[in-house]
């Protein structure tokens, strides 16, 4: 059962994300969060009067909901408080001792190496992708045999104290159906992981008037169980991605329900476990050529005037080996070769002490051709680009016909050459 929501280390909270739910502002799941009071909320999509966070990864605006409370019931919230995250460096040596201990399944090897990714055996090397393990409890020893104990582990996202029948011991939390993805920072540390399962599941969202409402899915891909103070009210299929559907119990409205479809990446993370920490703040994935990164020495600042901006570190990385092979040498020398993912569109304003850090004088927008049809995302990138037009940065963007792929990452793989356009030139 997906809970409506869940705690958040916001700060002037507790704030709790609208989760399996929806914020009664703009209607959506994930990012927007409801104070403990009930009366105010951020809104991550709709703006008010009032900027909250703007600066931060996940800026939002401040809504007072003047006499529609929202009703939840706290018991119904885990709310085990998240431990602060690592530094860098200390994330860096954990995670780089959990890669000692993974392997790659054969499934996910044929995965990243198939028509769909086309890498090679040697990126695949070098970039240290693996599957998450059968075993996490025993790989979760083996790391801290390598670190020496087990308070090595916490602040670490992903890592997290479980019960046992003989104590306490260390666990891994994720999907073991999936693979993770490394997370490089500007110094070649590795700081954090996205997963991609196999498999997605879809989730139930709902929107109620109580808690005495909810919803789950009791079969993938969409048959729900729907109850009303425990008793069942509903049971049956409700197509994905539809419109909402209106559930009565003895003649009055009480709720309705969608089934969204699930997300094919997740964050390693633990927030909300004992012992565990959240995957925020969340990182920006640095990405240059596989051979590149075969002679990156961990510590080591890179130093780029050009970087391709784009999201999903998978993508970047396929983009980033294949910039070079595909434009000619004199244009990479312009181009360059190195490509920074962000967590999401809205995340934008993380970039910019990375770029500053790096020496960054130009950047190349490759996000989705599609991206720009969601008003959300139009928005974000317009604001994006405005500041570092402020900031005296050069910026173009990579166009390519959408019907030959959806993202840069596609069309490389083709063989296609995107379009780079100068949006703004330095200033003189």
């Amino acid at each position: 059962m997906v809970r409506p929501y869940r705690k958040t280390s916001a700060p002037g909270g507790p704030w709790y994300e609208f989760y399996g739910t929806v914020c009664p502002i703009c209607g959506h799941t994930g990012m927007c969060m409801i104070h403990e009071d009930g009366n105010r909320l951020i809104c991550c999509r709709v703006a008010s009067d009032i900027e909250w966070a703007k600066n931060s990864a996940l800026p939002g605006w401040l809504h007072f909901l003047k006499g529609k409370k929202v009703q939840f019931n706290l018991e119904d919230i885990d709310t085990t408080e998240d431990n602060p995250k690592k530094a860098d460096g200390e994330l860096n040596r954990t995670y780089q001792a959990l890669i000692s201990e993974l392997k790659m399944t054969k499934e996910h090897l044929l995965h990243l190496v198939g028509p769909t990714r086309q890498l090679t055996p040697n990126q695949i090397l070098f970039r240290k992708y693996r599957s998450f393990p059968e075993q996490p409890w025993k790989v979760a020893k083996k790391v801290i045999s390598r670190l020496g104990k087990p308070d090595d582990l916490i602040g670490v996202p992903g890592f997290y104290m479980k019960d046992g029948k003989h104590g306490k011991y260390m666990m891994i939390k994720g999907n073991k159906n999936s693979f993770l993805i490394p997370f490089r920072n500007e110094r070649n540390q590795i700081v954090g992981f996205q997963y991609r399962v196999d498999k997605v599941h879809n989730k139930a969202i709902t929107k109620q008037k109580d808690d005495k409402f909810s919803a789950f899915i009791k079969k993938q891909p969409n048959h729900v169980l729907v109850t009303y103070e425990g008793e069942i009210i509903f049971e049956g299929k409700i197509p994905i991605n539809s419109n909402w559907k209106n559930i009565e119990y003895e003649g009055e409205l009480v709720g309705s329900v969608k089934i969204k479809k699930g997300n094919r990446y997740m964050w390693l993370s633990s927030a909300n476990e004992e012992g565990g920490t959240g995957a925020g703040p969340l990182p920006v994935h640095v990405s240059i050529p596989s051979d590149q990164l075969r002679n990156w020495k961990t510590g080591t600042l890179l130093q780029k005037d050009t970087v391709w901006l784009t999201e999903g570190p998978l993508k970047a990385d396929i983009a980033s080996d294949l910039l070079p092979i595909l434009f000619k040498e004199d244009e990479m020398d312009s181009l360059g070769d190195t490509v920074l993912s962000i967590p999401g569109v809205n995340s934008w304003r993380i970039i910019l002490p990375i770029l500053e850090k790096m020496g960054v004088k130009r950047v190349i927008y490759a996000f989705d051709m599609d991206a720009i049809v969601n008003e959300d995302v139009k928005r974000n990138i317009l604001e994006s680009v405005q500041e570092l037009k402020d900031r005296d940065y050069t910026i173009d963007v990579a166009m390519w016909d959408q019907s030959e792929g959806k993202g840069i990452d596609d069309i490389l793989l083709k063989e296609i050459v995107p379009e780079v356009k100068r949006v703004y030139p330095p200033k003189v």
